[in-house]
């Protein structure tokens, strides 16, 4: 009986029609695969009492996530550059684009559910009016979302479908976390011994990484468990994405490993290192070296390795596509660069005039010089503008 059973089993089974596997899910699992543990566990995270929802809630030690939470790669229509001019979105390999409904654009976001827009009346980040937010998916449709902010830094994680901020509330910082694909708040989290009304923060699976405040510090909160806590071991964090955490040892840039809190790579006493969208590389933002200065160059570092790569040109002329390479606008091309080899590819395309060249002051700008030589506020002149170009992948864009 077993074996005539065991034959008629076959026999069906033989018969089934197997669907060929999706290339979409294998290729989305394998860049899930071969990216770094996530940071579901806070950074020496120091006994704490959490407060939520007006309730104390007692937490010691290290405390993250349960594991991976809902890991999606960015689609793969959108891996590639990713990059705006003016209102028209462009994205991945074929550079498809998509139209967003406002007067401007102000910055991108990768999610696992597309590409997150953020727009409104101008191109401004700080102080620059209410904060809209479009999706784009993966076929090119454009989704208006519900949510509206003003004066906020956001973030992302490429893995998630998820947007946070942090939002002042009578001075004290709650972290919000918004779900683009339900268009809904999921998570919103209070954080005590926080003051002042900006937050940079950062979104890495499980946890929020923000600011404490203008005495510097970094509070961990693990949005899903809605506990925070001050880390001991953060001195400020400017961008966390794969498992990996940019921050500072002294006043030297380093990247740790959001688990265990090890230092990767350590740069030189300049600027900041920004993490790319999948964890794997970073880049040394040096703001002493900017345009025209003495160090016009970019230094990438491989995370696994150590190695660095250099490119020339001014750092914010590079943005980040979702799976790690730099990109750079030209005048009638996009520039492709592989971050593991320091390799270019340059591919003609059609854009619209005056992209890709030296921004000039317009006759009729004013602009005011502050104390330390950097740029302070402007009147600019009316007339025509060159395009408005925002690049996919950078940590506050602005």
């Amino acid at each position: 009986m077993t074996e005539r059973l065991a034959s008629l089993l076959r026999d069906q089974a033989g018969g089934v029609a197997v669907p060929d596997p999706s290339t979409e899910t294998i290729l989305a699992r394998g860049r899930r695969e071969r990216r770094k543990r996530r940071g579901a566990v806070a950074l020496g995270t120091a006994a704490a009492v959490a407060v939520v929802g007006g309730g104390a809630l007692a937490t010691a030690g290290l405390f993250g996530g349960d594991g991976e939470p809902d890991a999606a790669a960015v689609p793969d229509s959108m891996v590639g550059p990713v990059f705006t001019i003016d209102t028209t979105v462009y994205y991945g390999p074929e550079l498809h684009t998509a139209e967003i409904s406002d007067e401007a654009v102000k910055s991108l976001f990768y999610t696992s559910a597309g590409v997150v827009v953020r727009h409104g009346e101008n191109s401004e980040s700080d102080g620059g009016g209410p904060q809209r937010f479009s999706l784009v998916r993966a076929d090119g449709k454009v989704e208006r979302l519900g949510l509206v902010t003003e004066g906020t830094v956001h973030a992302s994680d490429s893995d998630q479908p998820y947007l946070a901020y942090g939002e002042n509330r009578a001075g004290s910082l709650e972290v919000v976390v918004y779900d683009v694909l339900a268009d809904a708040e999921v998570a919103r989290i209070p954080v005590t011994g926080t003051e002042d009304n900006w937050f940079p923060l950062s979104i890495d699976g499980a946890n929020v990484f923000v600011q404490a405040g203008h005495e510097g510090g970094v509070h961990v909160v693990d949005w899903r468990r809605g506990e925070a806590a001050p880390s001991d071991v953060l001195q400020s964090v400017w961008a966390a994405n794969g498992g990996r955490v940019g921050d500072y040892v002294g006043d030297k840039p380093v990247v740790r490993d959001a688990v265990t809190g090890e230092v990767l790579v350590t740069g030189p006493p300049v600027g900041y290192f920004e993490v790319s969208p999948d964890g794997r590389y970073a880049g040394l933002v040096d703001e002493e070296g900017s345009r025209g200065g003495e160090t016009d160059e970019y230094r990438v570092y491989d995370l696994a390795t150590g190695d660095h790569v250099t490119f020339d040109g001014y750092v914010f002329d590079y943005g980040w596509t979702p799976d790690g390479d730099l990109f750079q606008l030209g005048e009638d091309s996009v520039t492709t660069c592989d971050t593991a080899t320091g390799e270019c590819t340059e591919t003609a395309v059609d854009l619209p005039e005056g992209v890709g060249g030296e921004a000039e002051p317009q006759p009729g700008d004013m602009c005011e010089v502050n104390e330390d030589g950097t740029m302070g506020g402007c009147h600019v002149a009316e007339g025509p503008r060159p395009p408005e170009v925002r690049l996919g992948g950078r940590a506050y864009e602005s």
